[in-house]
């Protein structure tokens, strides 16, 4: 009964060196863990429902087969519905305009470089190259040996020593570091800072966009293939 009321909460829930680096993936807080954690939890019930064999159980083995009808049945309509479906930048870019004012942004955020490294000499160095008296041809190298890409960042996502120095209404400066933290040192370099409520360009929101422009014709196609199928399918309620 334990793991029966498990699966069943479960199932309410919708369980179903010295290197340099660029980037702030490893140092904002964990997003994922979570999922992780959940996917872990399932496979342990699983594994445990199988091994005490509730799996044969009568009533699960009912439930089972209606769950089974229900998604064979919506991966049947999916694989339908998905064909032929397309969505062009004109429609996104109609959708953006249209919808505008719901792309704002809810943080303050910024656009940065950021680099971090456990040699502190190497993060002086970095400082100085990227400071105003750092040559041009010297920052390109950087750029270079790096692979430095900007990232947009909102305030909150950081480790609190880079969120606290770069996020500080007192400070305006562009180059921040070395900033010392359990990872190693930071060096963070400001090409442009986002107040909350500013609108987001279309760029930085594409995918997004294009996902509401197709799932909202999926959803049409999905009403219409089904209707199609309710007119010539013969069916007896039993």
């Amino acid at each position: 009964m334990h793991i029966l009321l498990i699966l069943f909460v479960c199932f309410l829930q919708g369980c179903g060196g010295g290197n340099s680096r660029s980037g702030v993936a490893e140092i904002e807080k964990p997003e994922t863990s979570r999922l992780e954690g959940q996917r872990v939890d399932e496979n342990i019930l699983f594994l445990n429902a199988l091994g005490s064999g509730f799996n044969l159980d009568a009533s699960f083995k009912s439930s089972s087969d209606l769950l089974q009808r229900k998604l064979l049945g919506q991966r049947y309509l999916q694989s339908i519905a998905i064909k032929n479906i397309g969505v062009s930048k004109e429609e996104v870019l109609a959708y953006y305009n249209k919808e505008k004012n719901g792309f704002k942004r809810t943080k303050n955020q910024a656009k940065i470089y950021h680099l971090y490294t456990d040699n502190k000499p190497e993060a002086d160095e970095i400082m100085r190259v990227l400071s105003f008296s750092g040559k041009k041809f010297e920052k390109n190298e950087l750029f270079l040996k790096y692979n430095i890409l900007p990232s947009v960042v909102s305030q909150g996502s950081l480790i609190p020593e880079l969120d606290k120095p770069l996020f500080s209404k007192k400070s305006n400066r562009l180059l921040h570091g070395p900033i010392k933290s359990k990872y190693g040192y930071h060096v963070l370099f400001v090409i442009e800072k986002f107040a909350v409520g500013t609108s987001i360009p279309i760029e930085e929101v594409y995918d997004e966009v294009y996902q509401r422009v197709f799932q909202t014709k999926y959803a049409l196609k999905s009403l219409h293939v089904l209707d199609s199928l309710r007119n010539y399918t013969p069916y007896t309620k039993k």
